[in-house]
Parts: structure tokens; C-alpha cells; sequence
């Protein structure tokens, strides 16, 4: 049997290779095999290892780093995204904390937290079970995603205890929109569990003393207050 030449890689196809790497450490995959097809023709889709061998071993290279790439980005996604309820978590929330809280003593800009959590959820477990639990906690997170701004900073916090930061917002105007949220958790019909209400805490920064972890402290505070004076309601402390 007659074995096939090796094609040489002449000067314009080096050029389209050299792009299609480039393609390939962008990340864009798609597009790096692609061009790949383009510059070898079928010759590629048929037999690779027909390929000059620098050629074989720099697309697959390519291809490797675009898969790198492609995974890294799916990694760091996962590394700040709560696998149950797909918000983010308390670490990308812990490093947006500590960026918007820098941002609102520099610009002197309102900040406002809001700390809330499901009253008597070990109750639901106990009735209705982990897995519709599990339920609540989904769906009570997809609720409150719907009522972002632009500019909130949602995440869960740990457990059944939700965070919310609002940017350039004062203490009434956070008290208000925790009072939305906890109204619409309230009157939501959820598919796991009967009634479902929740308990808010409210903040403000306080530029000159507050470090991150004061100023989540007093949200805390606020929440154990509201869960004292019976649960279901929103207290703000300045």
C-alpha cells in the first residue's frame, strides 16, 4: 500500500496555524477546530496523523489548552456558587463584602446589609423531611434572586441564613426591601411545605468604625432580635 506524503506547511498556512492557537488559548474551542479544518482540509478530518508532525503536536497542544481553559472557568465558577441552591456562596460573598465596603469608605456611598433566615426550619425538616427541605431552600433562593437589582449582592450564607448586600442604599431604603422580600416569602406557595416566613436583619455600614466584621455582626443582631419578638418580621438596627 502506497503511504501518503506528508503535506509541507507552507508560509500562509504557518500563519492560519499560528491564529488558530491563538483562538485555542482564548478559549475559543469551537473556533480553534474550525480554522483547523480550514487549514488542513479534510486531509484532518480523515486521517490526522497524516499532519506534519510539528503541526500534529501544536493543534493538539492548542486543543489542550482551550479544554484547560474551558475547565478552569468551570472550576471557578463552582468555587463560588452553593451547589445546592446555585447562588453564590459565603466566600464570593466574604470577598465582595470586603471590596464594596472598601468602595463605600472611599466614596463615601451608603452601604446596606440585610441577614435573614427560615423560622423554624428545623421543624421542617422534622415534618416534611431533608429532601423537601432541600426544596425550600432552592426555591426560597430563586425568589429572592428575582428580586435583585442590578446591583445586590446575594448569597447564601450557611444553612437556612441568607445574605444581601445593597450598594448606595440607606437604612430605610434596605428596611423597605427587606419587608418586600419577607412579604413575598410569606405569600409564595412553595411545593415542599405549607408556610414558610422568614426573619430579617437590617444594617447600615458605619464608615469611620465599622470593620466587615461589625458590620455583619449587627445584621446578626438584628436577626436575633426579630426572631425574639416572635419571628416572621424585619428589624433594623443603624
Amino acid at each position: 500500500m502506497k503511504k501518503s506524503r506528508p503535506c509541507k506547511v507552507t508560509v500562509g498556512q504557518a500563519r492560519l496555524y499560528v491564529v488558530a492557537i491563538f483562538l485555542a488559548v482564548l478559549g475559543c474551542e469551537a473556533i480553534f477546530l474550525l480554522q483547523a479544518l480550514l487549514l488542513y482540509g479534510e486531509s484532518a478530518a480523515r486521517d490526522p496523523l497524516a499532519l506534519p508532525l510539528p503541526a500534529l503536536v501544536g493543534l493538539l497542544l492548542g486543543l489542550a489548552i482551550a479544554r484547560v481553559k474551558v475547565l478552569g472557568r468551570d472550576l471557578a465558577v463552582r468555587g463560588v456558587t452553593d451547589s445546592l441552591t446555585g447562588i453564590h456562596n459565603r466566600l464570593w460573598f466574604t470577598e465582595r463584602l470586603e471590596a464594596e465596603t472598601y468602595r463605600s469608605k472611599r466614596y463615601d456611598e451608603e452601604l446596606a446589609a440585610i441577614v435573614f433566615d427560615i423560622d423554624h426550619f428545623k421543624n421542617t425538616n422534622n415534618v416534611y423531611g431533608h429532601q423537601a427541605a432541600d426544596v425550600v431552600l432552592v426555591e426560597l433562593a430563586a425568589l429572592m434572586q428575582g428580586m435583585d437589582r442590578d446591583s445586590d449582592i446575594l448569597a447564601r450564607w450557611g444553612g437556612e441564613e441568607f445574605a444581601r448586600l445593597l450598594p448606595n442604599t440607606s437604612l430605610e431604603g434596605a428596611t423597605a426591601v427587606a419587608t418586600r422580600m419577607r412579604k413575598a416569602i410569606e405569600e409564595h406557595d412553595f411545593s415542599s411545605a405549607e408556610v414558610v416566613t422568614c426573619s430579617f436583619g437590617v444594617t447600615v455600614l458605619r464608615a469611620k468604625t465599622d470593620s466587615n466584621e461589625n458590620f455583619m455582626a449587627r445584621a446578626d443582631e438584628a436577626l436575633r432580635q426579630a426572631k425574639e419578638q416572635g419571628r416572621n418580621r424585619v428589624v433594623a438596627l443603624p
